[in-house]
């Protein structure tokens, strides 16, 4: 995200509140809307999808086929074999690194996650076994939340 981005979100006078659930996770809300948490209180941050909706492009992203979103959207991780792999390939990313999750049909992600490999790593694999550790998905506690709105 840009600087401008940031401050659209997050303007300099925002009265941020941090919310801590059950699970140890925090929030963080702007009027009362989640728009970041860490989902074990350890201190690494993740946007929400709702502040995904608003800069869709903010982070990489991986496609999934609409077939394998309800699984996710049920609290499973995408497994490797759920991933589109595009013409140009998958893009380079690390293991833990962040990364949004969308269909080829929607430029809106529906869940956010960490990389449980690296792009090197699946792809020498043959895109097989455990790849995106999901830890927020529309519509779970932490968009409930909010305003519950969609994307536009």
């Amino acid at each position: 995200m840009s600087d401008d981005d940031l401050n659209a979100i997050l303007p300099a006078k925002a009265d941020v509140q941090m919310v801590k659930m059950s699970n140890k996770a925090l929030v963080f809300t702007v009027k009362d809307q989640p728009l970041f948490f860490d989902p074990n209180g350890r201190g690494r941050v993740f946007p929400t999808v709702y502040t995904m909706w608003a800069f869709p492009d903010a982070m990489k992203s991986l496609l999934t086929f609409s077939e394998v979103s309800p699984k996710v959207l049920g609290g499973a991780d995408l497994m490797l074999p759920g991933v589109i792999v595009p013409p140009e390939g998958i893009p380079d990313f690390d293991a833990d690194e962040t990364m949004a999750l969308r269909i080829p049909e929607n430029p809106y992600p529906f869940a956010i996650g960490e990389m449980q490999v690296s792009s090197t790593e699946a792809t020498e694999g043959g895109m097989k076994g455990r790849g995106l550790k999901v830890l927020h998905h529309f519509p779970d506690p932490i968009w409930a939340m909010g305003d519950k709105s969609l994307p536009c």
